[in-house]
């Protein structure tokens, strides 16, 4: 069965509005307490805002981050306060509470109230709401973009263009968004019955392949030296560094000697020339990824993380089992947490858990289903018990 994302019944609007409530709730509690922050890289989307209003052209770095610059731009042409960032943040993380409820609803209204309410009280995504930094926006259209890609993979023509359009902005806003978005629509161009979709589907890929800002490829045609592209030279420095966690947990690796500029060249060279090593590396950063792993969290926070992240990890392989039987097309989705997880295994994992937002977003309706499944076995159990005795 599939629902309209905007033919709702009266109990969903109930629902969504009990939401609502408590997601404000929660988020004048969080700014009560954190007030407005920037961060490190606060300063590079101001500077490159005012670069792009005055036609001047961006570092390679700052077009890895293009689509979250052009918004803070428009918030400036507009004439308004930089603190607009902020609501606008906020707001569009209410909408991705209900694109989640949505999204919950492609399988059953049970596993949409559970998406629903989670999203509603996630102080983990809702504390980048604060920050004028990508995450909160990011975090929002994962949600977003997986909604509109689920229902128009089920048929929803609105829904399919919307969902292409967000894909495009997804990928506009990080590096590994344009990961996710290509991995989407490679995703379409495989499932999609209609070839006029699939045509569609694959003009829009190499769109975005070649003319995204945070796009690798699109970095040629914009004339950027190859020496200043940083993601190769990232990888390759993190990997001979043993870096783990981004500057917190560090691990010996066999030395390195440099013998050309070619960053490829070299990191494969390092790779096949250490396998076990690397391998090594990359295995430690997922795990440490998958459980929010910090060394500066005290003993009993590194045993909460372990058992509730690993809980929610479970929950989602389930969930993603379960879809699996049931041939839902929605398990394409699946794509975004995966390279999540491979981004981080291939570059380093982070010490302040936003790597872990992006893959706990998109396990979001897995862990759900999950939980729903859970839940049913075992209040099935405990009525065959009570009938028995």
């Amino acid at each position: 069965m599939t629902f309209n994302f905007i033919d709702l019944r009266k109990n969903d609007y109930i629902f969504l509005l009990i939401v609502s409530v408590l997601f404000l709730a929660i988020n004048i509690a969080l700014w009560s307490f954190l007030g407005w922050r920037t961060g490190s890289d606060t300063g590079m989307y101001l500077k490159g805002a005012d670069y792009l209003i005055k036609g001047q052209s961006l570092s390679a770095v700052s077009y890895a981050h293009f689509g979250y610059i052009q918004i803070v731009a428009l918030i400036k042409i507009l004439g308004m306060k930089i603190n607009a960032i902020y609501f606008f943040q906020i707001f569009l993380s209410l909408i991705a509470c209900y694109a989640a409820y949505c999204l919950g609803r492609v399988y059953s209204v049970f596993v949409a109230q559970i998406c629903g309410i989670f999203w509603s009280i996630n102080g983990f995504h809702f504390f980048w709401n604060y920050y004028i930094l990508t995450e909160s926006i990011f975090a929002s259209l994962i949600i977003i973009t997986m909604a509109f890609y689920s229902y128009g993979l089920n048929g929803n023509k609105r829904a399919y263009v919307l969902a292409l359009a967000s894909i495009v902005i997804l990928s506009s806003i990080r590096v590994n968004g344009f990961l996710y978005g290509s991995a989407l629509l490679v995703c379409s161009v495989i499932l999609e019955k209609k070839v006029s979709y699939r045509i569609i589907c694959f003009v829009l890929l190499i769109l975005i392949i070649g003319f995204l800002p945070t796009s690798p490829f699109a970095l040629i045609l914009l004339k950027i030296p190859s020496s200043e592209q940083p993601l190769l030279k990232y990888i390759l420095d993190f990997t001979v560094g043993g870096e783990v966690n981004w500057h917190t947990v560090i691990i010996p690796m066999p030395k390195f000697i440099q013998t050309s500029d070619d960053y490829l060249f070299e990191l494969l060279r390092y790779c096949f020339q250490y396998p076990f090593e690397v391998l090594n590396l990359c295995a430690q950063r997922v795990v440490n990824l998958l459980i929010n792993y910090n060394p500066h969290f005290s003993t009993t926070h590194k045993v909460f993380n372990i058992v509730f992240f690993g809980s929610y990890h479970l929950f989602a392989i389930i969930g993603f089992v379960e879809l699996l039987k049931k041939n839902i097309k929605v398990k394409a989705i699946a794509v975004i947490p995966l390279i999540q997880i491979l981004y981080v295994a291939m570059t380093t994992n982070d010490y302040d858990g936003r790597y872990l937002l992006y893959t706990l977003t998109g396990e979001l309706l897995f862990f759900a289903v999950g939980l729903a499944f859970l839940y049913t076995k075992g209040r099935d159990i405990i009525k065959l018990r009570m009938t028995i005795f």
